[in-house]
């Protein structure tokens, strides 16, 4: 119980702990600022032997985490593709990873008949066998196919319309000490959370092995604690959308 006082104190006392106002987000993304938490949250000191000096470590277990959260939470991006005349292939974002089918948040949807009434269609899912087969139906694009970063439509549409893409996105790269994570800031905790316990399982502690169970076992907890955040603030979304 001592050590859980003494981490909440932790996470208090310093300028990552609370974000009342909603300021500061964009500073709390930054990967100087996240490696601090590392250092605050993981070993509680900012100084020897508990600090690590070299940061490319930390920075590569930051940017591991956050693709982990990326991926694990499905981190929702959209983006609208201009439909040519005539044309069925298209290139997604780069951030682009994938659509999950199986969750209402994520998909295609097209507007446009032909006739400019702006009619929005939500487009479905087909496989690879399917390519060709739904070509000549008439009005907007109905069917869609993900190939690696290109999106495929048929039919394709006789004029200049749009798709909207709902996506699961991927996290950039953290490489430099001003990047920035581009993984939504509430799921700052689970990175740098999800970081340190990559960092425990990668140094070695000698002497101080029992200091590093310890604060393993607390910032367990804390992960822990952050993923069901997560998960209940993506649960309410869904069941909001539902209603």
């Amino acid at each position: 119980m001592k050590k859980i006082i003494v981490l909440l104190l932790l996470l208090s006392g310093t300028a990552y702990g609370t974000d009342v106002t909603g300021q500061g987000k964009s500073m709390r993304a930054q990967t100087d600022s996240l490696i601090d938490r590392v250092y605050d949250v993981g070993f509680a000191f900012t100084s020897t032997p508990y600090k690590l000096v070299d940061t490319t470590l930390v920075m590569q277990a930051l940017s591991w985490s956050a693709d982990k959260a990326a991926k694990r939470f499905y981190v929702e991006r959209d983006t609208t593709i201009t439909i040519t005349a005539g044309t069925e292939w298209y290139s997604l974002p780069s951030d682009f990873w994938k659509i999950p089918h199986f969750l209402p948040a994520f998909g295609v949807i097209s507007w446009g008949d032909d006739q400019g009434l702006g009619k929005a269609v939500g487009m479905q899912p087909m496989s690879i066998n399917e390519v060709g087969l739904h070509r000549d139906l008439q009005g907007i694009p109905q069917y869609y196919l993900v190939q690696k970063f290109k999106l495929h439509v048929e039919p394709a549409n006789k004029s200049n319309d749009s798709v909207k893409v709902f996506y699961a996105a991927r996290s950039n790269i953290m490489d430099t000490i001003t990047d920035s994570t581009s993984v939504d800031w509430e799921y700052l905790d689970f990175i740098v959370y999800d970081a340190v316990m990559t960092l425990y399982g990668a140094v070695n502690w000698g002497d101080f092995q029992a200091f590093a169970d310890a604060r393993l076992a607390e910032i367990t907890r804390a992960r822990e604690e952050a993923v069901a955040i997560i998960e209940n603030q993506k649960k309410s979304l869904l069941e909001s959308m539902a209603k």
